[in-house]
């Protein structure tokens, strides 16, 4: 039933936003959501005013939101959502943030499958950092595991998504180029990849997961720097995963506990969402 009512909720929300007056706009915020394998499947989506057509249901810049996909025979997602900047302004707690929502990701085979989806953007303000954070919560039915991770480039620059038209958008899911990520700039970061997984024993048995983890990121404010996250699904057999994930660029060590307080808000969200538990 709370499922049900969240899966309302965003539809409500994306509704409002395709009937919202707004000027047309491109951002740089890009979603690339693929199965990956001979070739790669899936779509490439940037930020853009719905009316446009680029296949971004929410009008409004630094938000993307794409609906229902397939993306190859029997792995779909239900609603994915990235927000960045300006909705999620530079703060003194947070520098900069990047953040990665999945309602479902699911898969109805009965082999292996790996899905990936990597998020980006570019031109975050070159003001004084300190660290990098990964943090994701969600969880998992069936039999998968997942991992997630974080990159700060220097170079501003960002993963060459995909092919097609002068967006490089593949709104329609099917063969992509292969992805190809950037080289890394002086001074750049990049978190370790977090895996949760039973064998790992960082999943309950109920199937939540949650964990965080940085890197230093010593960015003096001299130049504009690009983020990107990449979520990476490995299911064993049929089942799925819902997640929400998190790239902060924090300013100073005293944002640790509130940054935990966060993680822990993020856990329980996805938790939320997989059992329809009532808020407490």
């Amino acid at each position: 039933m709370r499922l049900r009512r969240l899966i309302v909720s965003v539809l409500a929300f994306w509704m409002a936003m395709v009937i919202l007056p707004a000027a047309t706009f491109a951002g740089t915020l890009r979603l690339r959501a693929e199965v990956v394998g001979s070739p790669d499947r899936g779509i490439v989506v940037t930020d853009d005013n719905y009316a446009a057509g680029a296949g971004d249901l929410n009008a409004m810049l630094g938000a993307l939101l794409v609906g229902p996909h397939e993306l190859a025979p029997g792995i779909s997602i239900l609603f994915v959502n990235g927000t960045t900047k300006p909705i999620l302004p530079a703060t003194d707690l947070y520098a900069e943030q990047l953040s990665l929502n999945s309602l479902v990701v699911s898969n109805t085979n009965t082999g292996p499958m790996h899905v990936r989806l990597t998020l980006e953007d570019i031109n975050y303000e070159g003001r004084s950092a300190d660290r990098l954070f990964d943090a994701m919560g969600g969880t998992i039915t069936g039999s998968a595991a997942v991992t997630s991770q974080s990159w700060a480039n220097t170079n501003n620059t960002v993963p060459d998504l995909g092919n097609g038209s002068p967006n490089g958008d593949v709104t329609v899911a099917g063969a992509l180029d292969p992805l190809v990520m950037p080289a890394l700039g002086v001074g750049s970061a990049t978190t370790a990849a977090q895996i949760f997984s039973a064998a790992n024993g960082n999943v309950s048995s109920g199937g939540s997961f949650s964990g965080a983890t940085f890197t230093s990121f010593a960015n003096y404010g001299l130049n504009p720097y690009s983020l990107y996250a990449q979520i990476n699904i490995f299911f064993d057999s049929s089942g799925s995963v819902s997640f929400a994930h998190e790239t902060l660029v924090t300013p100073e060590p005293g944002s640790l506990l509130l940054f935990g307080t966060g993680l822990l808000g993020l856990a329980r969200v996805a938790r939320r969402r997989r059992l329809g538990s009532p808020r407490t």
